[in-house]
């Protein structure tokens, strides 16, 4: 006997013989009958392992068992046998590679015969249609989506009604155009005359050619068929039935178009491209524009720059004719001053004097005044006290019977007269234009309120022969004529109106340049 080949030991581990095994048969090639003891100690493992390694190898048929000397004994008579096993192993291999070969081919038939098979997803409840809806988009091929659509309410009362705008912005953002096959209905024909907003086109057949109570859509080689209002969906995807659908929708679609008269496509070209019309394309793209959210942050953001700079022109104008006031003011106080006698102010210093002549001489003098400056609400001179902080009237154009029974500023307290003597209190002293109009012409800077409502006063002073100043004349104008005067040559609301739709059009411009520069090119030639 000769010891085990290398090859042939490779090739036993191969088949899942032992470590215990093949080293047991290594030292019984050797040519020797060997009981388990002897087995052991060349060796090196235990009586009980080698039992169980020859035991399988006994199995196998490799090694007997015989009886030396009333010995039991165990010995390889030859390498046949290894080699009969290894061959035998080997057939039983192959067989079993060739049985899974064929199970392997039998499995991929029945995969490319389930590839032939329609397959189905299915949707249910309302997030279930919302998301099967969405999932369409992502199926579009050539920027179209093919609808029969059964119009059986109006879309405010959709229960999809707020998805379905978000579905059109989305839509709309992808450019996936939408056709429309619809009943030519009351609903159907209101449904339609929305397509300019919604990014679609619709057509209109009678309802005995229209074979749906369903919603159906075709889009790449999925079929779409929803029921709201059971809220249910389920999607067919199917290259052949895709095709068949498609078709059986554009001959539908030209046969509706021939019937209203429009003009009709090829096959080939509707199928490739739809016709969307520019009407089309504007208004559903200021639908988007003008009810996107970014859009509405960005009205508001156009609504308060507007404001801003309406608000700053404004007062820049306020500020003018306020300025305007007070020089006419001035004007008036300062031409009247030199109309008035030192002699006879000094005249009158009480409420005994309005008796005098000279009383009624002083006041039809400031009443020709207020006439002739229709501007000019009252009228009066002032003469300074001691006290720097108090005057005293020495006249009013409205006191001149200062018992009459009037209400001059129409607070509803009657007898507003004020009689020579009567007391004023300057509480601006000595930044007031009062103050100022001691010396030279001045008036207000800020309208001014008093007993008397809100006024622009403008003071000059009055000078007697000797060019001493001993009173002040007072004109005042309603604060109302500086706001009416603004109004008359700003209007805030037409500014902020225009400003508005300036900042609005540049914005829809470069939102969409390219349509907006189609539209003026189509105006330009018609």
């Amino acid at each position: 006997m000769t010891s085990l080949p290398a090859s042939v030991e490779a090739h036993l581990t191969e088949a899942g013989f032992a470590p215990t095994e093949i080293t047991a048969l290594r030292k019984l090639l050797e040519g020797e009958a060997l009981t388990l003891r002897e087995l052991a100690a060349k060796t090196g493992k235990s009586t009980g392992v080698l039992d169980l390694a020859v035991r399988k190898l006994m199995g196998r048929g490799i090694v007997t068992r015989e009886i030396f000397n009333d010995t039991p004994k165990y010995l390889v008579k030859s390498l046949d046998a290894v080699l009969k096993w290894m061959r035998d192993d080997m057939e039983a291999k192959h067989s079993l590679l060739a049985r899974k070969e064929r199970d392997f081919e039998s499995f991929i038939a029945s995969l490319e015969a389930d590839k032939r098979r329609p397959d189905m997803e299915y949707f249910e409840g309302r997030e279930g249609v919302e998301q099967a809806y969405g999932k369409l988009l992502d199926c579009v091929e050539g920027k179209q989506l093919l609808r029969f659509y059964p119009v059986t309410c109006r879309e405010e009362d959709d229960p999809l009604r707020d998805f379905r705008v978000q579905y059109f912005r989305e839509r709309h953002k992808r450019s996936i155009f939408s056709r429309v096959i619809a009943q030519d209905t009351p609903l159907g024909r209101r449904y339609r005359s929305r397509d300019a907003f919604e990014y679609r086109e619709t057509v209109l057949v009678p309802e005995s050619e229209f074979p749906y109570d369903f919603e159906k859509i075709i889009v790449g080689n999925v079929i779409a068929c929803f029921t709201v209002s059971e809220e249910r969906a389920y999607f067919i995807h199917s290259p052949e039935l895709a095709k068949s659908e498609r078709e059986l929708f554009e001959v539908t679609w030209r046969k509706a178009k021939a019937a209203a008269g429009a003009p009709v496509q090829s096959v080939s070209s509707v199928q490739q491209t739809a016709a969307i019309p520019l009407g089309t394309k504007t208004m559903s793209v200021m639908r988007e524009f003008f009810l996107s959210r970014k859009s509405l942050v960005l009205f508001a953001i156009c609504a308060i720059l507007a404001a801003g700079i309406t608000f700053g022109l404004y007062q820049h104008n306020y500020n003018l004719n306020l300025q305007r006031v007070r020089e006419k003011a001035m004007a008036i106080a300062a031409t009247a001053a030199p109309e008035f006698d030192a002699s006879d102010l000094g005249e009158l210093q009480g409420m005994a004097d309005v008796r005098k002549p000279v009383y009624r001489k002083v006041v039809e003098q400031l009443r020709d005044i207020r006439q002739r400056n229709t501007d000019v609400r009252y009228a009066y001179v002032l003469r300074p006290t001691d006290d720097p902080y108090f005057y005293q009237f020495v006249a009013d154009a409205d006191s001149l019977d200062i018992h009459a029974d009037i209400d001059l500023n129409e607070d509803g307290l009657r007898n507003d007269m004020v009689p020579p003597g009567y007391v004023f209190y300057d509480k601006d002293y000595p930044d007031s234009a009062l103050a100022r109009g001691q010396i030279s012409p001045a008036a207000d800077e800020l309208p001014y309120d008093n007993l008397w409502g809100t006024c622009i006063a403008g003071h000059a002073p009055i000078m007697d022969e000797d060019g001493k100043s001993i009173s002040v004349i007072g004109v005042d104008i309603d604060a109302s004529e500086v706001s009416q005067l603004s109004r008359e040559t700003f209007s805030p609301l037409s500014f902020f109106i225009g400003l508005f739709l300036v900042f609005v059009l540049l914005r829809l411009m470069a939102f969409n340049w390219p349509l907006l520069s189609k539209n003026l090119h189509v105006r330009r030639s018609c």
